[in-house]
């Protein structure tokens, strides 16, 4: 998969990559059930299980980063529906965390979709090494580095995806992979939950290491009915001919 080419919707002021087809294996793979094993025995005996299957993602365009404060002040200019802003903390270009209902009414507006599970998962193993940082565990000033809200000049990973790092709304509605994920959310109702992917960590000394680095590898997902305030990032794709910029069009046409 490549994602070298990006353009800007002028509309919404989000930065679009196109995403091109390709297969993967989506659910936990050898990889990360080996480096699960050995960095992350508390996670293992929850993911060694469960299978993987090799899938095939067509092509479509996704946004670089989550859709951030200055985008949603846009929205709420140009819309009749606005999005509430309450932390007064964020700057312009930061990421956003909104309510599902609020993703949903911005993307409808322009005409976006919201991205399901399965394509989150492919941007997350579009990078060579198992995390945007390689193959380890990274110490805590790496993870501080990539949990920048800032949508614009955080880390990116080679592919130019930023802010990776944050539970994820996604269109899919969860449901348990086999028994040990169903253990592991025995008491949540997940009834109406959607998935949410990704999310790492700011480490601190009280918690367990390994087990927050386990929502950084690829594969990791949780009910939304597991998040505190009910807030996520969002992160919207489109279908090339829906996006209004030429410049993709003539990609798509005459390829690279």
């Amino acid at each position: 998969m490549h994602l070298q080419v990006e353009s800007r919707d002028e509309r919404s002021g989000l930065k679009f990559l196109l995403v091109q087809r390709g297969t993967f294996e989506f659910g936990y793979d050898e990889k990360q059930k080996k480096f699960a094993k050995y960095n992350l025995p508390d996670i293992y005996h929850s993911i060694e299980t469960m299978k993987s299957v090799e899938c095939l993602c067509e092509e479509f365009l996704v946004s670089a980063s989550p859709i951030s404060l200055k985008q949603v002040k846009k929205f709420n200019f140009q819309s009749k529906n606005k999005i509430a802003v309450e932390n007064e903390m964020l700057e312009d270009n930061d990421a956003f965390h909104m309510t599902y209902d609020d993703l949903e009414n911005f993307s409808s507006f322009y005409n976006y979709r919201i991205a399901n599970e399965f394509q989150i998962e492919y941007l997350m193993k579009s990078y060579s090494a198992l995390f945007p940082w390689g193959d380890s565990l990274a110490d805590i000033k790496v993870i501080d580095d990539w949990m920048s809200l800032d949508t614009e000049s955080s880390p990116k990973t080679e592919n130019g995806l930023r802010c990776l790092f944050f539970f994820t709304w996604t269109l899919s509605e969860f449901q348990a992979r086999g028994e040990c994920e169903k253990r592991m959310y025995d008491n949540v109702n997940i009834e109406g939950s959607k998935v949410i992917k990704s999310g790492g960590a700011e480490f601190w000394p009280w918690q367990n290491y390994g087990q927050e680095s386990a929502f950084c590898l690829p594969s990791s997902r949780a009910p939304s009915s597991t998040l505190g305030d009910g807030l996520a990032v969002g992160r919207v794709t489109a279908h090339i001919s829906e996006l209004k910029n030429d410049y993709f069009r003539t990609f798509r046409t005459f390829g690279n």
